[in-house]
């Protein structure tokens, strides 16, 4: 679901203090790359997550990244972009709180 969710709306997944894995994960063709120091092919980020340093709790960002001068270029129109994404990634934040609170 969230590789198909990154590739039809080009979000990346980053840790946003690169203390867990450095570089931006990106979906392509439904295959994941870590672009950052190299390209390392990712086959399952479930599986790449879990083969983290489970004492460093990574700061997961998935977000959409676009260059400055598009975004200002679009105005007050940039706000219907970022609500059709809260739409998009609100089932995803629910479930990580459900998962959260039940220490899982």
């Amino acid at each position: 679901m969230l590789n198909k969710l990154c590739i039809e709306n080009d979000l990346s997944i980053y840790d946003k203090g690169e203390k867990s894995f450095k570089g931006i994960i990106k979906s392509r063709n439904n295959k994941r790359k870590i672009r950052g120091e190299g390209h390392e092919d990712i086959d399952s980020l479930s599986v790449f997550l879990s083969g983290l340093d489970e004492t460093i709790w990574p700061g997961l960002i998935i977000a959409k990244i676009e260059n400055e001068k598009e975004v200002l270029d679009k105005g007050e129109s940039i706000a219907d972009d970022i609500s059709v994404l809260f739409k998009i990634l609100m089932p995803l934040y629910e479930v990580s709180i459900k998962y959260s609170s039940q220490g899982l």
